[in-house]
């Protein structure tokens, strides 16, 4: 998957995951049902797959958006999350 450098100064809200093809993010996902880790699909993509803009599709290739609208997901971080408990979600999901 595409990752992120992080800093001990960065205070993020979630950890965004986007995987490079459709079945990494299956087995990501299928990892964090397992234990009980709720994830979201990321807000944003391509908007040209949703009901309102379907009409303004006209061959629009969005390759970018349809890769983050295909693969992308995020884990909300609660402010009860440890550090640790980040990388070892991160260093267990780089195995699938």
């Amino acid at each position: 998957f595409y990752s992120i450098d992080l800093t001990s100064d960065d205070n993020l809200f979630s950890l965004p995951i986007i995987a490079k093809s459709k079945k990494t993010i299956q087995k990501i996902k299928e990892y964090c049902k397992k234990n009980n880790i709720e994830y979201r699909p990321i807000i944003g993509g391509n908007l040209l797959k949703q009901t309102a803009f379907k009409k303004y599709k006209k061959n629009i290739i969005c390759k970018n958006a349809d890769i983050i609208n295909n693969n992308g997901i995020y884990v909300g971080l609660h402010y009860s999350v440890m550090d640790y408990q980040i990388h070892e979600f991160v260093n267990e999901i780089n195995k699938l």
